[in-house]
């Protein structure tokens, strides 16, 4: 499965700051929520405000969170911080 989507407008980059755990690899996700990971861990997810659109294997879907899983993620939310803040 595949997503592709432009994120527009303002992002809450501390909706979720929590790193979690994914049980798989891969792409996941349904009602506007997705996963985007290749390792279980150091994931962080963003609430995007206004709602985006996003498109999952070709089909329109709505995205409200997009969760994704960074080598660094403390230094990414840092760094998304500072420009949104």
């Amino acid at each position: 499965m595949g997503i592709s989507s432009e994120i527009p407008g303002d992002l809450d980059p501390f909706g979720e700051r929590v790193h979690r755990w994914a049980m798989g690899i891969g792409v996941h996700g349904f009602g506007g929520n997705y996963l985007v990971n290749g390792k279980a861990s150091g994931i962080v997810t963003l609430e995007l405000e206004p709602i985006g659109r996003a498109f999952v294997i070709g089909i329109p879907a709505k995205l409200r969170m997009l969760s994704v899983s960074l080598d660094e993620p403390e230094q990414f939310t840092a760094d998304f911080g500072a420009q949104v803040g």
